[in-house]
């Protein structure tokens, strides 16, 4: 549809990091973007609905996995169906543009079919002992992991579901079928699984009814500094097993989010990979691990947390981290939310006309598992993500770069922690800092004892694998043995 919008003037609306990516896809295939529509973001360049349609435009865009529905419905009562598009990502990381109203038809008549079947499946129906795994958006690595434990070291029949098609094919490279989620299969399954397991909060109408069928347990996706619970009602579900870590976690973070009959501190599967090696890799860069495993080079890997305001703001000169990781025989792994990794590319493309190399840069693909390689790193760059706490297993040096601290915690409404108490490293706010301070800490690791009593803090379970903890812990409160 790209030569159908040739010298088209549009607008995208909402604005996020990920639809300033739209927008320069656009812009390179002669689509004239005049801004974006929001309703919480405004300057010169992000309008309202009502001043924005007051310009001469031919196309508004929406580009929003979660809103689509509700940014249509406003969108469409100001403006002809006809001029509503709607953007998607494939599989293929392509963005595709459809009629939205088009869209939603086919979708509602989707949906239709699907509820019905679900009604007659209600019924009657008998619920055995097996385990139904459901990855709403991707398949998290905590599922993923969890998975594959069920798979090698019990009897159960366990399945996985996700309405990532990227996934889905993914897997089945590995000889994995993954069902796809609103299917027929998948509500057979749904009406078989006495045991549904989540990581997310449910905001779908359909998983909602899904997960009031037998007995359901969220894992959750990571240990995390930030505020929970402001975007969507956490306590929609009345959960049989809640998982966290420790009893400091419970007490600050899930008590308060969930309604639960029991809370259980295993750990996550996802940290099993940090501390044993006799684990399927399942999408992995496995060229670059046994490179990192045979190489005089230092490794430092930076992962930051996604940010709803974008990454434009990231201080981060390539070229220069390049050269100065040839310079100390370093080298950088960076891997990013998937939209914002096609940034980076585009920003490392930039120098291509230049006949620049980037020896010492590795972009990794974001939507492949790097925590595998995370044991054989040698630092890591931290933000505010959870995967820092995650790497107190790995006890290797910690810096960290939140470079946009007051941005951020406006943006993601606040902190449950305070962070500056619960980051064992040196923090850095300036680039040139930064490189000054991995230096530093790679020469002299000052704060082992420090991640050591956070890791004691954070984690009960160092012994066993999460994954067989949790698989007890069913056992024990739900399968009649």
């Amino acid at each position: 549809m790209y030569k159908e919008l040739k010298n088209k003037k549009c607008f995208i609306f909402p604005y996020s990091a990920s639809s300033n990516i739209l927008k320069t896809e656009l812009e390179q295939n002669n689509v004239i973007i005049l801004g974006f529509i929001d309703n919480k973001i405004q300057n010169s360049n992000i309008l309202l609905l009502n001043e924005a349609i007051k310009q001469n435009f031919d196309y508004i865009i929406i580009y929003s996995d979660n809103h689509l529905v509700e940014i249509y419905k406003q969108t469409v009562q100001v403006v002809d169906k006809h001029k509503i598009l709607s953007a998607t990502l494939s599989s293929q990381n392509n963005f595709i543009l459809n009629n939205t109203y088009k869209v939603l038809q086919i979708k509602d008549e989707k949906e239709q079919k699907i509820n019905n079947y679900f009604l007659q499946k209600q019924k009657e129906y008998t619920l055995s002992n097996s385990i139904l795994l459901i990855g709403i958006g991707f398949i998290d690595i905590n599922i993923k992991y969890l998975y594959e434990y069920i798979k090698k070291y019990t009897k159960y029949n366990v399945y996985l579901a996700t309405n990532n098609k990227r996934d889905i094919e993914k897997f089945n490279e590995y000889n994995i079928k993954v069902v796809e989620y609103y299917s027929k299969d998948f509500i057979d399954l749904v009406f078989q699984c006495k045991i549904k397991i989540v990581d997310h909060s449910p905001v779908e109408p359909m998983l909602v009814k899904v997960l009031q069928i037998g007995c359901v347990i969220q894992l959750w996706h990571g240990v995390t500094v930030k505020m929970l619970g402001t975007q969507v009602d956490y306590k929609i579900i009345d959960y049989d097993i809640v998982l966290s870590t420790s009893q400091f976690v419970t007490d600050y973070s899930f008590s308060k989010l969930y309604n639960y009959k029991h809370i259980i501190h295993c750990g996550y599967p996802r940290n099993d990979i940090l501390r044993f090696d006799d684990i399927e890799l399942i999408n992995v860069d496995l060229k670059l691990l046994n490179q990192m495993q045979n190489d005089s080079n230092k490794y430092i890997i930076y992962m930051p947390t996604y940010r709803p305001l974008g990454f434009e703001n990231n201080p981060f000169d390539y070229k220069r981290l390049n050269e100065f990781g040839k310079k100390h025989n370093i080298k950088f792994i960076i891997k990013m939310h998937p939209f914002i990794g096609e940034k980076i590319r585009d920003d490392l493309n930039s120098h291509k006309h230049f006949d620049y190399s980037f020896t010492h840069l590795i972009i990794y693909d974001a939507s492949m598992d790097i925590y595998p390689l995370l044991k054989y790193s040698d630092m890591l760059i931290a933000d505010y993500s959870s995967v820092y706490f995650d790497y107190l297993f790995v006890d290797k040096p910690i810096v960290f770069f939140p470079y946009d601290y007051e941005a951020w915690q406006e943006s993601a409404d606040g902190t449950m922690l305070d962070y500056f108490s619960y980051t064992p490293g040196d923090i850095y706010y300036d680039f040139d800092k930064l490189l000054e301070g991995i230096l530093k800490n790679l020469d002299n690791d000052q704060y082992k004892l420090d991640r050591k009593n956070l890791l004691n803090k954070m984690f009960i379970n160092q012994t066993y694998k999460s994954s067989q903890l949790i698989i007890q812990k069913i056992e024990e409160l739900l399968f009649d043995i």
